[in-house]
């Protein structure tokens, strides 16, 4: 949790982004075997590993093969974060 908090910092702190959970770094869609545990998991992370807390905005996309990612959308308006 402490590298994932690490980089919705990064992002936080400049012009903000997205971050899908459930993808490889090849771009291949693996998905998330729990996805409400993930959410909960980033929730947790954005309000109490994280200075001032954030607010996440959070999607699941379900894929016709039944597979699942979580995004995760950042905007950083009370910068600095840390």
């Amino acid at each position: 949790s402490e590298r994932i908090a690490q980089e919705i910092v990064a992002l936080a702190n400049t012009a903000g982004g997205m971050i899908a959970f459930g993808v490889t770094d090849q771009l291949r869609i693996e998905g998330v075997d729990y996805p409400e545990d993930v959410q909960a998991e980033l929730v947790r992370i954005c309000r109490e590993d994280i200075f001032p807390p954030l607010v996440p905005l959070l999607d699941v996309v379900a894929f016709d093969s039944g597979r699942r990612v979580v995004v995760l959308d950042v905007e950083g308006k009370r910068r600095p974060y840390r």
